[in-house]
């Protein structure tokens, strides 16, 4: 990023330079066409800016909060140095900048190998009446700093300006009425031959979206989704399926991009489909809009919230089925999947499940419970009648224990109960893809939601979170933020980026993970991301805003607290002498089973030794429990019966010496 910003600096100056001492002749005495710009954007752009008033855009962006913030950072302090030598530029030549200000900058970015990217610079020359003292103002910026020559391309002079001190090279072109540069050389030759035929300009679908953008704001941006994917490896050596299903259905986004108050980035748009939409997405475009309110239920620290909402669930439903059916294989094997559970189970998907789903379903990433379970998500769906809902989710559990070998009975925790449905591959087959994560899944309801998860301990942060009232819609700076947004669409995603940190970390790797590590302050001050998509005629009506915040104020925010993840520690008398309250000298180390199926809990330290040991009943401590210090010599030892301690309890010091004895009655 720094690298490209400070080619932005240079280029400014480049393009100066060449207006007057290069091509002002040629371009100003010729009878210049007027050739939109659009033409000359090579077909790999994965996106480009756009600005009719580039340098009075530039006067907002630099005198606001956000890019003051940005200066701050050492990552771009050489960055800071050209953007001072820019506005020194622009003070001393006030001129000269009205000229380029008022002139359409066009900024694209392109794929020029698998592991690069780099950006075309597109400038509307148009005519002027000023060739004099732009003349005059422009000489001022030769130097021996640069080395010119020229050559031809396909019959089009190339300028090549070399800065002898940073060793690089910007390459400039007049073509009719626009003035084309770039650092890859590549990029202006595909320009020039993007001429004869051009690709974006003369795109339906592109010139569809084009007529939706206002252009009234600071910069319009347009995405094209063929090189989304690219670009994402690029960035992080990563891919992703989803991000080839986005590549593979959508076509382009157009957004008018606005700075509000100096610290908050809407971008107001849509978004066109390819001919093949995605049948999940075809369906839902196609099943009317839904409520977003699952914030009810989602704890205040979601790192990110990802809704899916339509008129009723039945509705989309049938609409995906439909669908389905176009696709003959594909259907074949929704359907064979589906009768294959509804007759080993005895069940029906329709009954027991689409008819007391309503209008919304979400998919919730959480910040970590422990060392071990870092990949926390829950599914949750809001029913229509939760009576309904608990009756038909009652009997597939119990036909789960009659026809399979699962014998598991339900916990209470907290007063809410929490089952266990274990159906692989059910939601994949039933809610898609997206779901296929949720293999064998608890789960728990409250209010009007049913809330599934791989793990019950996610179950039981939920539960604690909502009688907390520590949810999403009791948070005052989500409440402020999702004003930003309508209350009823297709798609609403809400992230976190505190909360998500760690885990994008996972995620990427190369330059894009070396960058997040070196700059997180900085990352995470962009706390909050949201897009929201709904039907409108045959486009997808988009918006997407990000809240920048200061650290100060992030600091004072549970909402935006890094995570911090529990982790057992190993305390003795000795090493704790002062007691501030009073407590169970026989307090045992919390368990965290990711199986309440499971007959036993066993954990160790890093050296492989046994730290603790606990037979399990249906999630819950039953029978003698063990615990040792990291010598392997026991610690604590004693018998539980449903969770609770009974009979007689003893403890011992790091040398095997029995400290004291408790009984407990059961």
């Amino acid at each position: 990023m720094q690298r490209s910003l400070k080619k932005i600096a240079f280029i400014s100056i480049g393009l100066i330079f060449l207006l007057t001492a290069f091509f002002l002749s040629k371009w100003y005495l010729s009878t210049a066409k007027n050739l939109n710009s659009v033409y000359l954007i090579p077909k790999d752009a994965i996106y480009f800016l756009a600005s009719d008033q580039p340098v009075k855009n530039w006067k907002k962006v630099r005198d606001s909060e956000l890019w003051q913030h940005l200066q701050t950072n050492a990552y771009f302090a050489d960055l800071s140095s050209n953007v001072n030598a820019f506005d020194s530029i622009l003070q001393e030549n006030t001129k000269l900048f009205e000229l380029l200000g008022s002139k359409k900058l066009i900024i694209s970015t392109h794929p020029i190998s698998k592991y690069k990217y780099d950006y075309l610079f597109i400038v509307d020359l148009k005519k002027t009446s000023k060739l004099l003292q732009f003349r005059t103002l422009a000489t001022r910026f030769l130097s021996d700093n640069y080395k010119l020559s020229q050559r031809k391309y396909n019959g089009v002079e190339i300028l090549e300006l070399f800065d002898k001190k940073t060793r690089e090279t910007l390459y400039l072109a007049v073509i009719d009425n626009n003035l084309i540069a770039s650092y890859s050389h590549t990029l202006v030759e595909t320009s020039i031959d993007q001429l004869a035929a051009p690709v974006i300009g003369r795109d339906l679908k592109f010139l569809e979206i084009h007529q939706q953008v206002k252009e009234n704001k600071l910069f319009q941006m347009y995405i094209q989704y063929d090189y989304v994917d690219d670009f994402a490896y690029i960035l992080s050596k990563y891919n992703d399926s989803w991000l080839t299903d986005i590549s593979n259905t959508l076509r382009y986004s157009g957004f008018d991009l606005d700075l509000i108050a100096g610290n908050k980035i809407i971008a107001k748009g849509y978004t066109i489909s390819t001919d093949s939409l995605n049948p999940y997405l075809e369906a839902l475009s196609n099943s009317g809009v839904g409520k977003h309110t699952i914030a009810t239920v989602a704890p205040h620290r979601t790192s990110m919230y990802f809704s899916f909402g339509f008129a009723d669930f039945s509705r989309f439903y049938e609409n995906y089925t439909e669908i389905q059916k176009q696709h003959p294989q594909q259907f074949k094997s929704l359907q064979s999947s589906q009768k294959r559970i509804e007759n080993l189970l005895d069940i029906d998907v329709q009954k027991n499940f689409i008819n007391w789903m309503s209008d919304e379903i979400a998919l919730l990433k959480l910040e970590p419970i422990n060392q071990v379970e870092k990949d926390n998500f829950a599914l949750v769906i809001k029913a229509n009648d939760i009576a309904l809902a608990t009756k038909n989710l009652n009997y597939v559990v119990k036909q789960v224990k009659k026809k399979t070998p699962v014998k598991f009975n339900e916990i209470n925790f907290k007063g809410y109960p929490i089952k266990f449905m274990s159906i692989k591959g059910f939601f994949k087959m039933f809610l898609g893809g997206y779901f296929r994560k949720l293999e064998t899944p608890y789960y728990t309801i409250l209010e009007d939601y049913v809330i599934f998860s791989n793990h019950p301990n996610t179950l039981k942060y939920i539960i604690t979170s909502f009688i907390e009232k520590n949810t999403l819609k009791e948070a005052s700076n989500y409440k402020k933020f999702v004003t930003n947004f309508d209350a009823k669409s297709n798609l609403f995603i809400y992230i976190n980026t505190p909360m998500i940190y760690d885990a994008l970390l996972d995620k990427v790797g190369g330059v894009a993970k070396k960058d997040l590590l070196n700059n997180k302050v900085y990352f995470t001050s962009f706390s909050q991301l949201g897009l929201q998509i709904a039907p409108e005629d045959l486009m997808l009506k988009s918006k997407i805003v990000i809240q920048y915040k200061d650290q100060e104020s992030l600091r004072f925010s549970d909402e935006f607290k890094s995570p911090t993840v529990a982790v057992d520690t190993e305390v003795t008398p000795a090493e704790n002498p002062i007691v501030i309250q009073q407590v169970d000298e026989m307090q045992t180390l919390t368990i965290n089973p990711k199986d309440l199926n499971a007959k036993s809990y066993t954990k160790k330290f890093p050296n492989g030794k046994v730290q603790v040991t606990v037979p399990l009943k249906d999630g819950k401590k039953n029978g003698m429990y063990k615990e040792y210090y990291k010598s392997g010599i026991l610690r604590l030892k004693g018998r539980f019966k449903n969770d609770k301690k009974t009979g007689t309890w003893k403890k011992y010091d790091i040398h095997g010496k029995l400290l004291v004895k408790k009984r407990y009655s059961s």
